[in-house]
């Protein structure tokens, strides 16, 4: 028993430590992770993900709907060399398949809106994004659809960091 404890405050520990840096994190302008999406980001990275960006969607400006995006750093010569552009690309799917594993669990027993559900965008070999299916056309509705999608497609996004979570701390 006391093991297993011991092994629960250590990942705490870890969560907690991942937290302040997640909390520290800003972009070139100074601002910092939206609080919608920090949860999520400290979700990913303690499960094994690298993130790069997020956003946790605004209504106003930007994205309407939460996202991350992920991708594994980017090495040094990757764009002259050929073998390391493809070590990245290759590191970057397994990546992308750890995730989709996750999803496929995360709605083996789940029932949503085909547009709420969360998916994997692959922008391109140097990431993908992970986001609601029906994110792309908010920005084309009434105000109205546009909030109701908005809440649903947050709640989405913190029902799978939830599922995160009780993946790393293994509930």
């Amino acid at each position: 028993m006391a093991l297993g404890m011991n092994i629960n405050q250590d990942k705490q520990e870890v969560w907690h430590k991942t937290l302040l840096v997640v909390d520290r994190i800003a972009d070139g302008l100074k601002e910092h992770i939206d609080e919608g999406i920090k949860e999520t980001v400290t979700a990913l990275i303690v499960n094994g993900f690298v993130t790069n960006s997020s956003c946790g969607g605004h209504l106003d400006r930007a994205l309407p709907y939460p996202w991350v995006d992920l991708s594994t750093p980017e090495p040094n010569g990757w764009e002259e060399n050929k073998d390391i552009k493809q070590q990245w690309e290759t590191s970057n799917r397994s990546q992308y398949q750890k995730l989709l594993v996750l999803l496929d669990e995360f709605y083996a027993d789940r029932l949503v809106d085909y547009n709420v559900m969360l998916m994997l965008d692959c922008a391109n070999f140097a990431g993908f994004r992970l986001q609601s299916v029906g994110g792309y056309v908010l920005e084309n509705v009434s105000d109205e659809v546009r909030q109701a999608k908005f809440r649903l497609y947050e709640n989405e996004m913190k029902d799978f960091t939830e599922f995160l979570k009780n993946k790393y701390f293994g509930e």
